[in-house]
């Protein structure tokens, strides 16, 4: 009987508090309904325990559930900012390879061609240093003429430092090594004796 009395006195109360709250939304045919369950409660108590234990099973259930969903979500992130630092990584190893490619153009600003290319190399000299006959205004171009094809080293401001390369170019074993001249980009005879004055 204690039980009853303090289940009915706090039910009241719960509903008393609902009731407020929720009065101006009920319909006169939801308070009948509601007042109907109250007085199934009273005279039978364990139909109200089952439906809280419902309740409470019910709840449990989803709190798990939720619990389960938070798990996943932090999986499912944990993956995605893995995901995110991989492609971080390949986008820095891209720029780096990028770059890589850049500092190794020509220093004459040659371009290479997109794609596969190939290369002869000249030479390879422990003691020779051609870099400074190869600068951003120096070329190895070749001309083609009936004798057969020149590759020359231009362009060179004075005839001095032209013949310092044909110097060094013969020490490496190119004995024709010789200065040209050319005025307007037509290559001209000359005596380098009387240029040197």
């Amino acid at each position: 009987m204690k039980l009853i009395l303090t289940f009915t006195i706090a039910f009241t109360m719960l509903f008393a508090t609902q009731n407020v709250a929720f009065s101006q939304n009920l319909s006169k045919q939801e308070k009948k309904e509601i007042k109907a369950k109250l007085k199934d409660f009273k005279k039978e108590p364990e139909k109200y325990k089952s439906m809280v234990t419902n309740y409470n099973t019910t709840i449990k259930s989803r709190d798990t559930e939720i619990e389960e969903m938070k798990l996943e979500m932090e999986r499912v992130r944990a993956k995605a900012r893995n995901d995110m630092e991989e492609c971080q990584d390949t986008v820095a190893a891209l720029q780096k390879r990028l770059a890589d490619a850049n500092a190794a153009k020509p220093a004459n600003g040659a371009t290479l061609p997109a794609g596969k290319a190939y290369g002869v190399q000249v030479g390879k000299f422990k003691f020779f240093d051609a870099t400074q006959y190869f600068g951003t205004d120096k070329y190895l171009v070749n001309y083609k003429t009936a004798e057969g094809t020149e590759y020359v080293i231009i362009f060179f401001n004075d005839p001095k430092a032209a013949e310092a390369c044909a110097h060094d170019i013969k020490k490496l074993g190119i004995k024709d090594a010789f200065v040209t001249k050319y005025i307007d980009g037509k290559r001209v005879p000359f005596d380098i004796r009387k240029d040197k004055e």
